[in-house]
């Protein structure tokens, strides 16, 4: 689990181990390096022991801290590779909203796409510090599956003739919730070229034919981004001494919240329930089989 459905506040906690209410960071006004300037960070902790530390794209909140806490949590081996917003969104708007469009499968190269050159940044990284023989902490932060979804169009083309089902209909609060747990302020509008601008709201679901082309434009994201991990998981073993990174470099992928899909008539994130809640977290270690957990893990359980 997050320790808080939204992203700065979220990843301000995970990234110096400490629980918002610790770090008093709510929003996207505050962040720790103002609330906590004592606090030492994730990738801070590794720089003071020695190692080679690079980021890319979204790991820090853009500006939250400021520059991405770039005098202290990186080293100068190459500059932090800061998210471009122009190559995360949607080139299209809906001609009657002019809203940019919330699903866009789009032609080009890969590189007009930020995530590729956050994949490519990190593979750079990994030669640098193999080279220098130095241990390293390289962070790629991918930007999908955040809306909007702006992916190469063949990971669109791999869903064009599956039938999605889409979500239950559920918008009965559970007994005893309060209202803020069911914060409907994730996403006011979503936007397609067929079905336009559409509000978001508790009592009126979206058109079905909607929700399963938002759907897709979401399962697109995920296949892209699991093809841009791959890539650096394979660069890292390609890089290592041995031809397999595994006896020596420990792999997270995580993210820093969940994601409603229309469950709870709802849209990205900002709620309690567990769609909003819940983070993947896939750990590859040295020594470690593979293997699953039932035991209750939270993102602050990866740096304390």
């Amino acid at each position: 689990y997050c320790q808080l459905t939204v992203c700065a506040p979220s990843r301000n906690s995970f990234m110096s181990g400490r629980r918002p209410d610790s770090l008093r960071v709510y929003n996207f006004v505050d962040h720790f390096r103002a609330t906590t300037p004592g606090a030492i960070a994730l990738p801070e902790f590794f720089r003071l022991k020695g190692y080679v530390t690079l980021g890319a794209g979204k790991t820090y909140q853009p500006g939250k801290p400021p520059d991405y806490d770039a005098a202290r949590s990186w080293s100068r081996e190459m500059p932090y590779l800061a998210l471009q917003k122009n190559l995360t969104r949607c080139s299209s708007r809906h001609g009657a909203s002019n809203k940019f469009l919330d699903v866009c499968p789009e032609g080009g190269t890969d590189d007009s796409f930020m995530d590729r050159r956050t994949a490519d940044y990190a593979k750079t990284a990994m030669k640098i510090a193999r080279t220098k023989r130095a241990p390293f902490f390289v962070a790629a932060g991918f930007y999908r599956p955040h809306l909007r979804w702006h992916v190469p169009k063949r990971f669109y083309d791999l869903y064009a003739s599956t039938s999605i089902r889409t979500p239950r209909k559920s918008r009965f609060a559970p007994a005893g919730m309060p209202d803020v747990a069911w914060a409907n302020e994730g996403c006011h509008t979503m936007t397609t070229a067929e079905h336009g601008t559409r509000t978001v709201k508790k009592d009126a679901p979206l058109p079905e034919a909607m929700v399963a082309e938002l759907w897709r434009g979401y399962l697109a994201c995920v296949s892209w981004v699991d093809y841009l991990a791959g890539d650096v998981l394979d660069a890292a073993d390609a890089l290592a001494p041995s031809g397999d990174a595994r006896p020596d470099t420990v792999v997270v992928l995580s993210s820093d919240h969940g994601f409603h899909l229309g469950e709870q008539a709802s849209w990205t994130k900002h709620t309690l329930f567990e769609h909003s809640a819940r983070v993947p977290l896939a750990i590859r270690a040295p020594g470690v089989a593979p293997r699953r957990t039932g035991a209750l893990a939270e993102l602050t359980d990866l740096y304390r």
